[in-house]
């Protein structure tokens, strides 16, 4: 007897950190496919046909979706086709891509006992041109959706939750082996908190402020930009307005902490800057407006209020709702390089402490 289930591709967010017991940490697969646990008679794999585990520089990078029934009964399956949004290179030389279904675009099979789909048309063909020679992690978020058991129109994903590794050129680390890795100990500055180099370049963070805020206070944060490679590096990145900046904040134990921030919809125009450092050039890449412009006196970058624990969300400035204590503040931003085609560089900063102090209680009345 046959099962039916509706199955669609798209995309999950991708974490900051893979796990230590990710499986793809380790040595490349045997047979070339990396698998995830099966789910619900289903299992999903993905598998690099572009040289195997190793590509030269420049090479494409082409990776086959899979689906596995592995039920003891035929079953009948439904596949969206697929489009990918732009992939991007992480610290740590992980690349992420993005795919996401395509509305009305569908296709359905028949898949036998134990038979595996495997079909041209699910499969991802990307650049590597000016990704740096290295071991590469590359996370394909792609989640097959069936029908949900308990809600008549709704659905439950099977995710692939697994990375397989690449490596392009010599399996070089990219974060200790760049050139000019040791430039920013050679120029300490201990207000400046740097997150790991992607591709050449770091991204600093420094507090505009004193680290300690009361309530009330709006806290500004400085963005470093610095070239840690042996050549020139041209980039390209938005600058937008604090309230769509990609920030959040964390307790010294990684503990992720929400700030409020009330989000309005419409379109937003990019506010595009590009800039050339050389090597070992720094630059801060955020920007005040000047008091002669229309903006004047604004601040573009990571900017956060400090409010009580009890503060509802608003539009206007991100909020730190606390009742005090120790935070790190990070913010991330995506940047362009031409010799990069097929990939944002995500660049971190590393996180800047702050301290909260709580409003002290009112005297008792006499």
């Amino acid at each position: 007897m046959s099962a039916s289930v509706a199955v669609a591709l798209a995309a999950l967010t991708f974490p900051a950190a893979l796990p230590a017991d990710d499986p793809a940490a380790g040595e490349p697969p045997a047979d070339g496919v990396v698998w995830d646990e099966p789910r619900d008679g289903w299992r999903t794999g993905a598998e690099v046909i572009s040289g195997g585990e190793s590509l030269r520089p420049g090479d494409p990078l082409a990776i086959q979706f899979l689906l596995k029934n592995e039920t003891d009964e035929s079953r009948d399956v439904t596949v969206d086709n697929f489009e990918v949004l732009t992939p991007t290179l992480a610290a740590g030389n992980r690349l992420q891509i993005n795919v996401f279904p395509q509305d009305g675009r569908r296709r359905r099979h028949t898949l036998d006992a134990g038979e595996t789909f495997r079909d041209r048309r699910y499969r991802l063909v990307l650049d590597t041109a000016g990704l740096p020679s290295g071991s590469y992690l590359v996370k394909v978020d792609t989640v097959f959706w069936t029908p949900h058991p308990d809600r008549e129109d709704g659905h439950r994903g099977l995710a692939f939750r697994q990375s397989i590794p690449v490596t392009i050129g010599e399996p070089t680390d990219d974060a200790s082996d760049e050139p000019n890795a040791a430039a920013a100990d050679e120029n300490a500055d201990p207000t400046i908190h740097w997150g790991e180099p992607v591709a050449g370049l770091a991204l600093g963070s420094r507090l505009m402020s004193d680290a300690a805020g009361r309530y009330g206070d709006e806290l500004k944060l400085e963005l470093i930009a610095e070239n840690r490679s042996a050549e020139p590096i041209t980039f390209t990145y938005d600058l937008p307005r604090p309230m769509d900046f990609n920030q959040h904040v964390e307790r010294p134990d990684g503990q992720y902490v929400s700030l409020n921030v009330v989000w309005m919809s419409g379109l937003r125009i990019p506010n595009l800057k590009t800039r050339t450092l050389a090597p070992g050039e720094r630059q801060t890449i955020t920007e005040t407006a000047p008091a002669d412009s229309p903006n004047g006196g604004f601040f573009y970058g990571p900017t956060i209020e400090l409010v009580p624990a009890d503060t509802k969300p608003r539009t206007g400035t991100p909020q730190l709702a606390s009742d005090g204590g120790e935070y790190r503040w990070f913010a991330t931003i995506r940047v362009t390089r031409p010799e990069i085609p097929d990939f944002d560089l995500s660049l971190t900063a590393g996180g800047a402490p702050l301290t909260v102090v709580a409003a002290e209680a009112e005297p008792a009345s006499p």
